[in-house]
């Protein structure tokens, strides 16, 4: 018998060539494909560099915006500092007038009360020298 090639996953003899050109066109097909597998891969790599590439430049012009957000940030806070300061100082001017208004509001009282004690008393003494000086009229 004729020795037996194990070749490609087919076992051949002297007496089948058709078996071995069937498995050259098989490797020219497989090298074929793996060709046309590394191009869709190259393609795809390139399509992701750029996407790379466009994602790195939002990247860095995001980076830039966030910068000037900070420093904006920075002299709003300084601006609220002032403006804090401004707002404290407003207040203890209105707490010290609200002092003083309330130191006059009680002498006011008391002076009120004065008056309305003076007028009592007058009041009073009218209607005592009304009586008196009735002439026994009345």
């Amino acid at each position: 018998m004729y020795p037996l090639y194990q070749y490609s996953g087919w076992s051949v003899g002297p007496w089948s060539v058709v078996f071995w050109y069937a498995d050259q066109m098989d490797v020219e097909r497989t090298m074929e494909f793996i060709l046309q597998q590394q191009a869709r891969t190259e393609a795809a790599m390139a399509r992701t560099d750029a996407a790379m590439t466009r994602t790195e430049a939002a990247i860095a012009a995001l980076t830039g915006r966030a910068a000037k957000t900070d420093a904006r940030a920075a002299k709003t806070d300084a601006r609220l500092d002032r403006l804090s300061r401004k707002v404290d100082a407003i207040a203890a001017l209105l707490e010290a007038g609200i002092r003083r208004v309330m130191k006059y509001e009680v002498k006011t009282e008391r002076r009120f009360a004065e008056m309305a004690e003076a007028q009592r008393k007058l009041t009073e003494d009218v209607r005592r020298w009304g009586r008196r000086s009735a002439n026994g009229r009345r």
